[in-house]
């Protein structure tokens, strides 16, 4: 057994999460109330997913995000196509607070949802 293999791995689990989810760190975690819930949340996330999409275009714009064969799709280009689907469903619609279901393919193979429909959840019983 070589030592490269005994010392392998460098930490257990636990440790690496310890370290990279302590206060001061980009993990760092804290606890909010949500909807009356105690919740564990990353105390430096960007509030939403249309932050990390600004954020992501801002900082890899031309670089590739993703590969999928022949079809390569920058940054700049997934967040113009995220941009277009959230402009069609606003014209559907989808208005702050509703619920969307995308149901597609887990593939990049250039085609968005067409025609989306706007699918409200039934209210909660009381």
């Amino acid at each position: 057994m070589s030592d490269a293999s005994k010392s392998w791995p460098a930490m257990s689990r636990e440790r690496a999460e310890a370290l990279l989810t302590m206060p001061g760190t980009p993990f760092e975690f804290e606890e909010v109330v949500i909807r009356g819930v105690p919740t564990q949340v990353w105390k430096n996330a960007p509030p939403t997913l249309r932050d990390v999409f600004a954020f992501a275009r801002e900082t890899w714009g031309p670089r590739e995000f993703i590969v999928n064969g022949e079809e390569h799709v920058t940054y700049e280009a997934f967040a113009r196509a995220a941009v277009i689907l959230a402009r069609d469903l606003v014209a559907n619609g989808v208005k702050k607070g509703d619920r969307v279901a995308i149901a597609m393919r887990n593939l990049p193979n250039g085609r968005s949802p067409s025609s989306p429909r706007p699918w409200r959840a039934p209210s909660p019983r009381r």
